[in-house]
């Protein structure tokens, strides 16, 4: 069980783990004849089980740092983590509605000498073009698969760039972090105006567990052994990583049910820094 923090109501419950964070079918995907398949889902299982076995080195073996294999499979499944959400796939769906909204007829002429380097003609190229435009939308959902196409495109590519930024372990000595439904923090000015900011973002922001705080910094021109560094948790810093996840949250936040680590939180913020 966890407890499950409404972002609406502000009151917690306890909720089954296998319930928490949950939204049925939002991967399925539809083969040529129009019969739904979840075999994209059992890919993100697989990315899922592979980061497992890191995160156990992490907080079961306490091993820091880890190596190429391991640190790739975190690079991916923090990757996931942060395009699955209904947050970002409502943003990638709201620019794929933009530039369709912004194709004609005339889109086509623009790219036709490009494609016809490709071998096509202009036969195929209309028809391909007319399929393309009949098959995204200007407005409301695009086709399920479509989201899985942009989720496949991004994903490694985002996970590479984070693999190639050094990265900072805290460990607490009490339980005294909270995560959310948006688990993957990018930290900036405003961490919950829309769009895909896990890159463009200095600072990524991560709770691994009540106790362990994965910070991936900004960019180096080349990462050198020893960048991975590990530090002592501060209280200071549990606070501000409760602060960030709980407004980046987008409907639930989650503790351990031993914890009471939002009513503890509230009650500082009410009384105020002097106190």
């Amino acid at each position: 069980m966890v407890r499950e923090w409404s972002m609406n109501t502000q009151r917690g419950l306890l909720v089954p783990v296998r319930h928490a964070t949950v939204i049925k079918d939002l991967y399925t995907i539809d083969d040529k004849h129009g019969v739904e398949l979840d075999g994209f889902e059992d890919i993100l299982g697989r990315i899922e089980s592979d980061a497992a076995r890191a995160l156990n080195e992490v907080l079961t073996a306490r091993r820091w740092p880890l190596n190429d294999r391991s640190r790739q499979r975190l690079s991916l499944w923090v990757s996931a983590q942060y395009l699955r959400t209904p947050r970002s796939r409502g943003f990638l769906e709201a620019q794929m509605n933009s530039l369709r909204s912004s194709l004609d007829e005339s889109s086509v002429n623009r790219l036709r000498d490009e494609i016809r380097v490709l071998g096509w003609t202009d036969e195929e190229i209309d028809s391909k073009w007319a399929e393309t435009l009949a098959y995204y939308v200007p407005e409301g959902s695009q086709p399920r698969n479509a989201h899985v196409g942009w989720f496949r495109n991004l994903v490694f590519d985002a996970s590479k760039k984070l693999f190639e930024r050094p990265w900072h372990l805290f460990r607490f000595d009490d339980p005294v972090l909270v995560t959310s439904d948006c688990p993957i923090v990018p930290i900036r000015e405003n961490i919950r105006e829309p769009g895909l900011h896990l890159l463009s973002a200095p600072l990524v922001h991560i709770p691994l567990d009540r106790f362990t705080l994965l910070q991936i910094l900004p960019a180096k021109a080349k990462i050198q052994k020893g960048d991975d560094l590990l530090w002592q948790g501060p209280q200071r810093l549990a606070t501000m990583s409760n602060i960030m996840v709980i407004e980046h949250a987008d409907r639930h936040t989650y503790e351990h049910p031993e914890d009471s680590i939002q009513d503890v939180l509230s009650s500082r913020l009410l009384r105020g820094p002097s106190q």
